[in-house]
């Protein structure tokens, strides 16, 4: 974890952090491992802007006369 919070990897993925590591010469686990790090610590979200839907009122139909 002290890793992938390190500054120069703090912007970037774990696909992108785990080739930095190996070109420098260090395996510390696979990326899929490093998602799993970051998710059990509540780090990784989904970056897509979600829709907030507005909350509205029931309809109710309301009779004003016999057909």
């Amino acid at each position: 974890m002290d890793v992938l919070h390190q500054p120069r990897f703090v912007d970037l993925a774990p696909a992108e952090v785990y080739a930095t590591l190996l070109d420098e010469g260090h395996c510390l686990c696979s990326i899929r491992t490093m998602y799993r790090l970051l998710a059990a610590n509540a780090d990784v979200r989904e970056r897509r802007n979600q829709a907030r839907h507005p909350a509205y009122a029931k309809p109710e139909l309301l009779a004003t006369g016999p057909n």
